[in-house]
């Protein structure tokens, strides 16, 4: 396994004791990033000019090799993002880290799919995936919206929206128990819900030259989440039930529009 640097303090750190030889490696491999990444950065910027999915993919499939070529294992990956971040990226129009995220290992999880599978997600969109912990704790989710994506756009809205929605069925629960055509299933639904959620705001208030409620336009997010409990509610209390009836029941209480 590499042996990496760290920034403490400001400075370059070396991680664990390591003997002469390992010194001479880690160096070495510094020296290295320190050439390679920024002139990937420059082709690429000069190639995209922005942020887009294939200029993601293409990073991340550099970051593969380097991976390999270093023997970058489990834990070690993390550091290694934050070495190239901190002593060999020149890229200041780069996407900042924050939190959990780390911009370098979403390009390196997209590029474990095939681009013409991921491209019909906008970067904008695959990006607020992996920002989203509660949903991407799950790596499947990566796979189920390649396989959902490829021959279908899926645009910002009904991405959000069902972003919003995977993110409260999966809270609190472990989701490993499932397999990955369950996994798949319950996806599926959410994703069902989300479509007939924008089909009935589309109906009853988009068509009809109407609003919802100030409230409910104010906290537009407030009520989305609601919709969503409420059907997740009914899903289980409602064996028999279609999700397009549940749905509209569901949708029409939160909007009330059962009161008119």
């Amino acid at each position: 396994m590499a042996k990496l640097i760290k920034k403490i303090d400001g400075k370059k750190a070396y991680l664990g004791l390591l003997t002469p030889q390992e010194l001479e490696e880690s160096n070495k491999m510094q020296e290295y990033l320190e050439t390679f990444i920024p002139a990937l950065e420059e082709r690429l910027n000069n190639k995209y000019k922005q942020r887009v999915v294939a200029y993601a993919y293409e990073f991340g499939t550099e970051l593969r090799k380097l991976v390999e070529q270093f023997n970058i294992k489990g834990i070690q990956e993390k550091i290694f993002w934050d070495q190239i971040r901190d002593f060999a990226s020149n890229d200041e129009g780069r996407p900042k880290d924050r939190g959990n995220r780390k911009i370098y290992d979403y390009y390196y999880k997209l590029s474990f799919y095939h681009l013409e599978d991921i491209q019909n997600v906008n970067w904008g969109e695959w990006s607020q995936l992996f920002d989203t912990k509660e949903v991407v704790k799950e790596e499947r989710i990566i796979k189920w919206m390649a396989i959902k994506a490829k021959n279908n756009k899926i645009p910002r809205e009904p991405f959000r929206l069902f972003v919003t929605g995977v993110r409260l069925f999966v809270k609190d629960k472990d989701t490993l128990v499932f397999s990955d055509k369950q996994l798949f299933e319950k996806y599926d639904m959410i994703f069902g819900l989300t479509s007939l959620y924008l089909e009935l705001y589309e109906k009853f208030f988009t068509k009809q030259n109407r609003q919802p409620t100030e409230a409910r336009l104010k906290q537009k997010k407030k009520y989305q989440e609601k919709y969503f409990k409420e059907a997740f509610l009914h899903r289980r209390k409602e064996k028999g039930a279609s999700l397009k009836s549940i749905s509209e029941n569901v949708f029409k209480k939160v909007y009330l529009l059962n009161e008119e």
